[in-house]
């Protein structure tokens, strides 16, 4: 038994270690921790924020998945084109969009 457990270990990082490798080689090893732990946060907060909302007394107006109106004006982003950014446009978001919110508001805390 004692044998079996270093060698699933040692085998479980040499796939690690392999996996590690063939990521890096695509993306730079500060980018690939910053969009990992950025990519966590993400998830767990979707978990609690999920498709649109507009919640009379909650302050964050016009939501989804976490994105309020006020955060997506801010961004400048006029998804459906119509020259005014509004709760329109929230509803549109995609999880691409809430991906680069995530990860502007991110980079711009230094979170890393």
């Amino acid at each position: 038994m004692p044998t079996s457990k270093p060698s699933s270990a040692s085998s479980s990082a040499s796939s690690s270690a392999s996996s590690s490798a063939s990521s890096s080689s695509t993306v730079p090893t500060s980018s690939r921790g910053t969009s990992n732990r950025a990519e966590n946060l993400r998830t767990f907060i979707k978990t609690f924020e999920g498709g649109y909302a507009n919640v009379p007394g909650d302050s964050g107006g016009p939501t989804k998945a976490g994105v309020t109106l006020g955060t997506w004006q801010s961004l400048g982003h006029d998804k459906n084109g119509d020259g005014v950014i509004d709760a329109k446009d929230v509803k549109l978001l995609q999880d691409s969009d809430q991906a680069h919110v995530f990860k502007n508001i991110w980079d711009s805390c230094k979170a890393d």
